[in-house]
C-alpha cells in the first residue's frame, strides 16, 4: 500500500500524472480495494470454512454460555466437549480452556456484540481462525503460532463493535 502511494506521488512530482486526476481517483480506488478484499477474503480460508461447517453439522456435546450486561468467568473442566457456543452482548466472557480434554477437534463459535470474549488456551494446541470483525477486533496474543500440532481448535469468531482475544495461559497483561 505504501509503495503505491509513493509511486503515485513520484508520478505527480515528475508531471506524468496530474494531481487533480490522482485526487479524484483516490476514493474510487480505495472502494475497489475494500470490495476486492471482501470478495477474496473467504477464498483464503476455504479449508477452515469447510471444516467448521462439518463440525457444526455434526451432532456433538455442546456447551453454551451467554454474558449479557454482565461478566462471566468460566474454567472449563476436564469433561470432553466438542463444541462451545460463546455469546457476549454488552458484557465480558472469559473462558479458560487449559484443562479441557480434547480427543477430537474442538469448535468454538464466539460472538461479541458490544462486548468482549477472552479465550485462554494451552500452548500445545493449534487454533485455526475464521473471523468476521465489523467495527470490532479479533486479537491473537499468542507469541509463536506453530502449525501441525496434534490438538486443533477451530474458532469461528464474530465481533460487532466488540472484541475476541486469544491468549496462552502464561500470557501476562
Amino acid at each position: 500500500f505504501g509503495i503505491f502511494i509513493g509511486l503515485a506521488l513520484l508520478l505527480v512530482c515528475q508531471n506524468i500524472i496530474d494531481f487533480d486526476i490522482l485526487w479524484k481517483l483516490t476514493v474510487p480506488i480505495i472502494l475497489i480495494l475494500i470490495g476486492l478484499s471482501l470478495v477474496f477474503k473467504n477464498q483464503t480460508n476455504e479449508n477452515i470454512k469447510k471444516e467448521i461447517k462439518n463440525l457444526t453439522n455434526k451432532e456433538s456435546k455442546t456447551k453454551e454460555y451467554c454474558s449479557t450486561f454482565s461478566n462471566m468467568n468460566i474454567k472449563a473442566d476436564d469433561e470432553e466437549i466438542e463444541k462451545y457456543e460463546l455469546d457476549s452482548i454488552f458484557g465480558e466472557l472469559s473462558i479458560d480452556l487449559t484443562e479441557v480434554k480434547m480427543e477430537k477437534d474442538l469448535l468454538i463459535n464466539a460472538t461479541a456484540i458490544f462486548g468482549s470474549i477472552k479465550l485462554i488456551v494451552p500452548e500445545d494446541i493449534e487454533i485455526k481462525l475464521l473471523s468476521t470483525p465489523i467495527f470490532g477486533d479479533i486479537n491473537d496474543k499468542r507469541k509463536k503460532k506453530e502449525k501441525n500440532k496434534k490438538k486443533v481448535v477451530y474458532l469461528n469468531a464474530t465481533a460487532i463493535f466488540g472484541g475476541v482475544t486469544i491468549k496462552w495461559q502464561t500470557y501476562k497483561e
